[in-house]
């Protein structure tokens, strides 16, 4: 709200109220501006036709005119009132706090990992959780698939997966997996198959396409890969909290990280 009013929209709502509920056309005549700059939309006819009358009630007041004549300006100032009453009205209700639900879903009774993001991994425009050797397929998460041999632990001590991050590490456009484990274990990136497991589907459904109209029979195409590839990334991370984040401004994340007793990336 502008300064003139002084506070901003929400905290002014029954400030405001009280301004137009006065006998001051000046306070609301402001408000009226105020609320219709802060609202950042044309104002309709009516809300217009109201300023031009609330203008002319306050300057013909002071040259002076007949009693009839600021009778008609006097309602159309009321009129504008009622319609500034309801727009405050709905900016009050829009206000209010929301109540927002959360639906809690259990991904697995057992425990892999310290640490999980999400991500599109299977380019479907829906998001997945990525959970210590599994990820989630979204938006149900009722399916799951492998990235590494699952091995649950004792859920009083630790595991050894602590962190990971979502990124196309080879820049073949499909979500890729760097993950650091326990202190002093190996950072890996995982490499996502199913860049790679698509094209053989397609060439796969291709074929059997083809062998379809020789033989009259449908060859089976490849099923889609396992576990994902691994990529040591350095071969001991030390500490309990690495980073992965652009250090060098080159626009593409490193991981950093005490190794050795030194720090580096």
């Amino acid at each position: 709200m502008r300064e003139e009013v002084g506070v901003p929209v929400v905290g002014a709502v029954e400030q405001a109220l009280a301004l137009l509920a006065a006998n001051d056309v000046r306070a609301r005549l402001r408000v009226a501006q105020a609320f219709a700059h802060q609202l950042g939309q044309p104002r309709n006819d009516r809300a217009h036709v109201g300023v031009e009358h609330v203008r002319r009630f306050r300057r013909r007041r002071l040259e002076g005119e007949d009693e009839g004549q600021r009778d008609v300006h006097a309602r159309h100032v009321s009129a504008y009132n009622s319609a500034m009453l309801g727009v405050l009205s709905a900016l009050m209700l829009a206000a209010a706090p929301q109540e927002i639900a959360f639906e809690r879903r259990q991904l697995s009774d057992k425990f892999f990992c310290e640490g999980a993001t999400f991500a599109d991994v299977d380019r479907d425009g829906h998001n997945d959780v990525i959970s210590g050797p599994f990820w989630y397929k979204g938006p149900e998460f009722e399916e799951s698939k492998a990235i590494y041999p699952p091995k649950p632990f004792n859920p009083l001590h630790y595991s050894n997966n602590f962190f990971v991050w979502p990124r196309d590490v080879d820049g073949d456009e499909w979500i890729d997996v760097v993950a650091v484990g326990f202190p002093g274990q190996p950072a890996m990136w995982f490499e996502n198959p199913l860049g790679e497991a698509e094209k053989e589907q397609e060439a796969a459904e291709g074929e059997a396409e083809e062998n379809e109209e020789e033989a009259g029979e449908t060859k089976k195409p490849k099923k889609l890969p396992g576990f994902w590839t691994p990529h040591v990334i350095h071969t001991a991370v030390d500490n309990e909290s690495p980073g992965y984040a652009d250090v060098d401004g080159d626009g593409e994340p490193e991981l950093y990280f005490h190794t050795a007793g030194v720090f580096g990336y």
